[in-house]
């Protein structure tokens, strides 16, 4: 896979905003997600003052991950839905 999970984070930003009980998502430079060269640094840095702490990929990523709609990541990325078509 290209992108990073970080990115459909990204791409989905209301998730951040719920999950970091803040307006992490306003931190966010205006562009699509697939631009961000290091999306999850991207996510720490938005992330370091929030209620949760600063994004950690382990703890988490995968509670993010069941927060993401999957249908509009197949819409975002095809490589998620080349993932996803593979199974």
């Amino acid at each position: 896979m290209i992108e990073e999970m970080e990115a459909w984070f990204i791409s989905q930003s209301s998730i951040l905003d719920t999950f970091y009980k803040t307006d992490v998502s306003k931190k966010l430079a205006k562009k699509p997600a697939s631009e961000f060269p290091h999306p999850d640094e991207e996510l720490q840095k938005i992330t370091k003052d929030s209620r949760r702490g600063e994004y950690h990929k382990i703890r988490h990523g995968a509670l993010l991950l069941a927060a993401l709609d999957a249908d509009q990541l197949m819409k975002d990325f095809p490589d998620f839905r080349r993932l996803i078509e593979s199974f």
